[in-house]
Parts: C-alpha cells; structure tokens; sequence
C-alpha cells in the first residue's frame, strides 16, 4: 500500500518528459527510495535501477557505475536511470553529467540523496540549469492515518513523519529504537563524516543547543554567549555558525528568518529554528509529550505543514517584543498566523495583540487545538480561528 506523497507522484511525472536531472532530496529514511519505486512501476521504458544502499555497491566508483549503465543501456529507447542514494558514490556526479550529455543515447536521470550532499556550491554551480527538485518532507498527519486511521494525534507529536517507521508506529519501544538509530545515522554520516568534524565532542554539544531550544528567538550573539556561559569557552563563533548552517543542510533543521513587514523582506540578523521532523526533535528531548515542550512541538507541526503547502516562512516581532508566530507568504499574498494548544479567554489578549497591531490589510489567523472562547470578539476584530486537527486532516484550508 503506498502511503502519502501522491503529490510528488503527480510533480515527476509532469517533469517527466523533461531532459533536466530529477533529484529528490531530503531527510534520510524520509521515504525518498520508496517514492522512486511507486514511480518506477509505471515507466515501460528501458529501466536501469541501482540503490546505494546495498553494500555490494560501496566500493564502485563512478566511472565504473557510468560503464555499467551505458552497458545496459538502449540507443533505441529513453533510458530511465535510478539512483538512489547517489551519495554514496565518490564524484558521482561525474558520471550524472556524462550521461545527461551523451551524444547518442537518450537518458531520462532520476536521483535521490540527503539535502548535505546535494547542496554543496561545486554542485549548484556543475548542475545549475540541468536540475529539477523535488524536497520529500516528512508525512503529514492526515498522511499517517492513511496507513493507520487510529493514529492519535499525540502519537504524531510523539512519533513525527519519517516513512521509515510507519511499520512500527504504534510500537512506542520499536519506534523510539528506530529513530534513534535514524537521528545517529543522519548526524554520522550527513555532518561529521560529510564535514570531516574532528571535535565531535564540541559538535555535539552545539547540536544538543540547538535541538533544545527549537522556536526560539536567535542570532549569532546569544547562541555563542549562552555556550560560552555553560563553559563551552573552546568552540570558537565561525565554528559555532558553520555547525548550524551544516546542521540545517541536513535537514535536520531549518532555519527561519524574521520579516519586515514595512519593506515586505526578510531581516538577516537573526531567526528561528524548527526540527525537520518531530521524532528526531524527541530523540533529543525526550518522548514525553505532556512535558513542558508540547506547545513547541505543536508549534513545529504547523511549521512542516506551511513547508509542505510550498509558503514562504518568516517570524515577525513587533517594537514592543511581541511576536507573531508565522508570517507566510505566496504570490505575493502574505497572511499572519498565531499558534497555541488552547485559546481561551485568559490567553486571548495576549494570543491576539500583535495580530491586531499589524494593520496591512493582509489575512490573520489563530491555529489552535482548542478553542475555548466564551465570547465572539474574533468575528468582529477579522481574526480567522482555524482547529489544527481539522487542518492537518486538510479539512480546513489556510
């Protein structure tokens, strides 16, 4: 049974008569070899299929991989060549370009790989022009209860949306083993092995930082000074800096910037950061979702859900701190948006204040889990409420 991601189904095969390269990026184990097997299913072409994470593969190199698919390959025919995990082979993307201009035999060129390993600028610059991408992001809700239509929303707050564990989701123990095991292979091979880290000790610790304070307001200044002040003296800033950026090339997080609403552009100087996945954020910070980071963890959903309907995403805080959750942005239509667990009337002033402060005309609006207002004062102040459940299962619209 395929579960989910019918959209990117739909998006490679409107690209797939295209030349350009189709690369599908994205965490690991997020369900990116699964998607390019759905896909596979339909093609009659000719079909040359290699997966890199078998090991009997670790050792090719890509010259040895480029004669191997030009051997079977068709000078009749499309050939449709799929590599998954292209990663693993060293200079690999000497053998993608030579396929894509051999002279005399068409290749239709499918990859998958970690963003890390996509990302870097020798790459942007050999593959500009040639490349199409597709990011994979963790299954939403409403994609989980596809597979399993009992799936609890606190058990999504507790097991996140990487493909990988859909076998084993209401199997609290498994899972838990299961993403640790992804969240050590991620940070392993993504990170320090693809940035040759030497002081893992230091690496880790900035890691721990970072995943720890998830939706909190940041800049380079306060990430070194709080290091600093708990005796983390030896990691120098630029070493601090280039963790995160390497970090948020995994995936792993993301990086959120604030928004000027006078200019309608985002500010550089400082951001917020949200997991690439709930179930790697808890194998940092516990499992326990009645602990005191609930409220953030609902606040990461919405985070994944905006990315996933393809919005831009910015924070936005006002002169006097106060701060809008998520300010979001598509053709040109920006909307604000506040998120909490409850909205009653002991929150509502304060849930609502800087929404009514921006005063530009564009959509504001409330996702909450509850709502328990004893009063219609939204209605008359244009403040949209929408339940988050029902947008997760995409009976609502933002």
């Amino acid at each position: 049974m395929f579960i989910g991601r019918q959209d990117i189904l739909d998006n490679l095969k409107e690209w797939e008569n295209d030349k350009k390269i189709k690369i599908l990026i994205g965490l690991r184990r997020v369900g990116k070899t699964y998607i390019l097997k759905e896909y596979i299913k339909n093609i009659s072409h000719n079909k040359i299929n290699y997966d890199f994470n078998d090991p009997k593969l670790n050792n090719l190199s890509y010259m040895e991989l480029y004669d191997k698919i030009i051997s079977q390959s068709s000078s009749n025919d499309t050939n449709f060549v799929f590599l998954d995990e292209i990663q693993e082979i060293k200079n690999w993307e000497k053998c993608v370009i030579g396929l894509f201009e051999h002279k005399t035999i068409k290749f239709n060129i499918f990859l998958t790989g970690s963003n890390s390993h996509m990302y870097s600028s020798e790459l942007r610059t050999l593959l500009s022009g040639r490349k199409i991408e597709f990011i994979v992001y963790p299954l939403e809700y409403n994609e989980i209860l596809e597979f399993n239509n009992k799936i609890s929303f606190n058990n999504y707050l507790q097991n996140g949306g990487l493909g990988d564990i859909l076998k084993n989701y209401d199997d609290i123990k498994k899972t838990k083993i299961n993403l640790t095991e992804i969240f050590n292979d991620t940070i392993q091979k993504d990170i320090i092995e693809r940035k040759n880290i030497k002081n893992i000790f230091d690496f880790k610790k900035v890691l721990n930082f970072a995943l720890k304070t998830i939706g909190k307001k940041l800049n380079s200044e306060n990430i070194v000074n709080y290091l600093i002040s708990n005796g983390e003296k030896s990691i120098s800033k630029p070493t601090i800096l280039n963790y995160y950026q390497w970090i948020c090339d995994s995936m792993v997080m993301n990086k959120v910037k604030y928004f000027d609403i006078k200019t309608k552009s985002e500010l550089s100087n400082k951001a917020k950061y949200y997991c690439g996945d709930l179930g790697l954020y808890n194998v940092v910070n516990g499992f326990d979702i009645e602990d005191s980071n609930r409220s953030i963890r609902i606040e990461n959903v919405v985070f994944l859900f905006l990315k996933k309907c393809g919005y831009e995403i910015f924070c936005f805080e006002d002169k006097q701190k106060h701060e809008i959750d998520f300010v979001i942005k598509k053709d040109n239509i920006i909307k604000y948006i506040q998120v909490c667990e409850v909205l009653n009337d002991d929150n509502y002033e304060r849930e609502t204040r800087s929404l009514l402060a921006v005063r530009d005309g564009f959509e504001k609006i409330i996702i909450c889990c509850e709502n328990n207002l004893n009063f219609k004062s939204l209605i008359n102040n244009g403040i949209k409420i929408i339940d988050l459940i029902n947008l997760l299962k995409r009976k609502v619209v933002i």
